[in-house]
């Protein structure tokens, strides 16, 4: 298991962890703590299997997009029937803050 620390402080979208999938995972899998000061901006999360090129937004299986706006932690679970040792880019996209953003990401790989 890995841990990252990213800081966000502007709207902007930042690579926070690059998750691989163990030989014995069936899944990735990561978990991600947020603490800070959100200044009434929004935090969106976007996986890319193609080093940023592609972003697809995370979602819940209701379908809804997964923002949080508070402090919070949350587990990222991705079921991918890729090979053992590839990786899933995991980006934080910081939307509508104020001048007074200043995030701390905090992402658990689970390797």
């Amino acid at each position: 298991m890995s841990r990252n620390l990213k800081n966000i402080t502007t709207n902007e979208s930042v690579l926070i962890a690059v998750a691989g999938r163990g030989a014995d995972m069936d899944m990735y899998e990561a978990t991600v703590t947020l603490a800070g000061e959100f200044d009434s901006g929004t935090l969106t999360v976007q996986l890319s299997p193609d080093n940023g090129v592609t972003k697809v937004t995370l979602r819940d299986v209701a379908g809804s997009i997964v923002s949080v706006a508070d402090d919070d932690v949350y587990n990222i679970r991705v079921g991918y029937a890729g090979k053992n040792g590839e990786e899933l880019e995991i980006y934080a996209t910081m939307a509508g803050g104020g001048g007074s953003v200043d995030v701390d990401v905090y992402t658990h790989d689970n390797k």
